[in-house]
């Protein structure tokens, strides 16, 4: 009889534990879902996750730091969108001295949303010599219709400009290049007109 009491005991706790652990699984899954916020801008659905805003183009997630709101200010005018996306190629530039993670950050992004949704490819290049990056130097001198350049630099303002063939991409601190970094995303993917 003791043993019968035992095993029954231990098939109580058992079962219990299984039970608590389902519950707790299904307690983080559905904590998860109640956690996200969801928002549209000009028909685009946004769903706030984890700091960032994810938009989904052609079944891809895109990340951003900021919702469209938050960088409507900053302008980028029609030419320097059609002239994006008009070429198959194009170059982004930025001083090998001068450089902050959110260039990089801005040119990895860049270089992935033109490759994999409007088959661009974007090279990386310097605009002098480097021992730290082993890049090709190319500056907005070499800027051409066919084969446009984007140079990223720290400058006194936050503007997005193009002059002839070279789109430039000015940033007063690392956090307006991630403000510039989504405002020029945003309206490459025609989420901001």
């Amino acid at each position: 009889m003791a043993k019968r009491d035992s095993k029954w005991k231990r098939n109580v706790i058992s079962i219990f534990i299984v039970l608590l652990m389902v519950f707790s699984v299904l307690g983080i899954m559905l904590s998860r879902d109640e956690g996200e916020q969801t928002k549209k801008y000009n028909g685009h659905k946004f769903v706030a996750r984890e700091n960032k805003w994810l938009l989904s183009i052609d079944k891809k997630w895109i990340d951003f730091d900021y919702f469209p709101t938050a960088v409507e200010d900053i302008e980028v005018n029609d030419e320097i969108k059609d002239r994006i996306l008009s070429t198959e190629m194009l170059h982004i530039t930025f001083d090998p001295d001068n450089v902050t993670e959110s260039m990089d950050k801005m040119r990895f992004d860049l270089t992935n949303l033109l490759a994999n949704l409007h088959d661009i490819y974007a090279a990386s290049s310097v605009i002098k010599n480097s021992t730290e990056y082993n890049l090709p130097i190319m500056t907005c001198e070499n800027a051409t219709v066919f084969v446009p350049i984007i140079e990223l630099k720290l400058g006194d303002e936050t503007a997005i400009g193009m002059e002839d063939n070279c789109i430039i991409i000015r940033a007063e601190s690392a956090e307006d290049m991630i403000r510039l970094r989504d405002a020029m995303i945003y309206n490459i993917l025609g989420v901001m007109e």
